[in-house]
This record gives C-alpha cells, structure tokens and sequence, in this order.
C-alpha cells in the first residue's frame, strides 16, 4: 500500500473542515434568545432595552445609538456591543444573533422607546406617557452560560431580575423540539446517503463484500445519534468530536466484517466517507435548513 496514501487523506480532511467552517460561518439560520424577563417571580410587563456583548442582528441598532437609555448604559459599561428593544406584557424578549451572547444587561424601566417609537406604536406609548419618571431605569447585568446543542436555534430562558442587580437565567430550552428532530433526521438523511456513495465506490475498488454497506449505515444511525444529542451538549471541540465518529464507524464496520476487511482499511473508509459527509453533508443541511 502506498505510504503517502494516509497523509493526503489527513489532509483533505483538514481542508475540508477548513472549507467547511468558512462556508457554514455566514450561511443557516442564526440563534435566537427568547427571554421571559420576570422579578422576583412575577413576569413584569412594559419595555426594557436588552444588550449583549454580541451583535443582535433583528433591530434597528442605529437609532438605538441615539436614545437616553443607551447612553445611560454606556456611561455605566462598555463591554456591550448591541441593544434592543423588548415591548412586552407577560410575554417573551426575542432577539436574534450573530452568536449566542455570553453577557447580558437587561435595562428595566426604559424610557427610550417611546422617544424613539411612539409614532409606530401610538397606543402602547400612550398608555404608559403618565409613568413616573421617579421610577429610576436599573440596569441589570450578568454572565449567560449557554449549552449549545446541534439542530437548535431558540434558546429561551427565564430572566429574573434580582434586587443586587444581577439576572438569575433558568434554561427553559426544549430537549429535543420540533425542529431539532427535523434537523437531526435530515442531517441524518444526508450523511447516509453521502457515506454510502463514498462506501459503494471504496467497496467495488477494492473489491469487498457488499453486506459492508449495511454496518455503513448501522454506524452512521449509532455515532449520528451520539454525535447530536450527548456529544454535542457538553462538548465543543469539533475537530475532536469528529475524531470520534471516524472511529467509532470505523470500528463497527471492522467489528461486524473481520473476515472480510482489515482495521486499517476500515478506518480508511471511514476517513473518506466522513471527509465527504463532514464537508458537503454540512453545506447541504445548512442550506436545506432555509426551509425547515
């Protein structure tokens, strides 16, 4: 066997992760942050301006730059790069993101919006044009830890706003949503059907049994499923996450047709099969996920 073979193969996949990442980084649907904002237990009601160390990529940033309220939060911390307006009445704040904010600042009461908003919602803001502007805006600001999982985009939490002027987050995210279990099995769907091709090929050149192509697909459903839903959570090293698929799906590939394919060739169909999925498998569920 040609030695050089296993470097280049390392090496598409390095490029092909790189690609990967670069293609996938402005495309796809971007993380929304639902916020039910309460205190002391009780959802309040009003508008609050909410800002983040990450760029909200749903309002009006510019005029925000000119309200009083952002002033007021500026002159107390720099470390928040966007703000925006949440109206609500028992309800949730939605944002959406460039990336899921690591620091948030909740400023409650807000006099800003109706400055800025009152011709666009005139029933709103005369409804609260006789609130006391005794009742001094507090700005409340804390750290958001965020468990990133695959295949969701809505993260909600519960803001309680505590009299210290730090927030209490309580995830109420979903485990697995609608959308989650479509995502999974379209990315499901894809990675199959791209690790078969690639298998299919592999097998006719080197004339394996063709029995190989059902281990191929039993691989794909266990590590898939393990990849998503306990790898995923708690760990965000990709390069290392997908280490871990390749040999996992090598090894029940090997494990299931010992007499018929060698480790090392097992784990060389796997490097392949999971340098096409990885790369094109990506780009074709982000895509496709415009329509989910």
């Amino acid at each position: 066997m040609n030695m050089n073979k296993p470097k280049i193969l390392a090496l598409t996949v390095i490029m092909l992760f790189l690609t990967s990442n670069i293609t996938s980084a402005d495309m796809g649907r971007h993380p929304n942050l639902i916020l039910e904002i309460r205190q002391n237990g009780t959802p309040l009601s009003g508008d609050a301006l909410v800002c983040s160390d990450t760029f909200s990529i749903m309002h009006d940033i510019t005029r925000i730059y000119n309200s009083r309220d952002y002033d007021y939060i500026k002159n107390i911390s720099n470390t928040y790069d966007s703000c925006f307006y949440c109206v609500f009445d028992k309800s949730a704040c939605y944002g959406g993101f460039d990336s899921i904010p690591e620091k948030i600042a909740i400023l409650y009461p807000s006099y800003g919006f109706c400055d800025l908003y009152k011709h666009e919602f005139p029933s709103y803001c005369s409804s609260v044009e006789n609130r006391s502007e005794n009742q001094k805006p507090v700005l409340y600001q804390s750290d958001l830890h965020v468990t990133f999982r695959r295949g969701v985009f809505d993260y909600m939490y519960e803001a309680d706003l505590n009299p210290d002027g730090s927030i209490t987050f309580i995830d109420k995210t979903p485990f697995i949503s609608k959308f989650t279990f479509l995502y999974f099995s379209m990315a499901l769907i894809i990675t199959v059907f791209l690790e078969m091709v690639m298998a299919f090929i592999y097998i006719l050149k080197k004339r394996l049994p063709l029995r190989i192509l059902w281990f191929v697909v039993l691989s794909n459903i266990i590590s898939l499923t393990i990849f998503w839903f306990v790898i995923s959570p708690v760990f965000h090293n990709i390069l290392l996450s997908e280490l871990f698929v390749l040999l996992l799906e090598g090894y029940i590939i090997y494990q299931f047709n010992k007499k018929k394919i060698s480790l090392i060739e097992s784990m060389i169909l796997s490097l392949i099969m999971n340098a096409v999925s990885f790369s094109l498998g990506e780009f074709i569920a982000i895509s496709l996920g415009f329509y989910i």
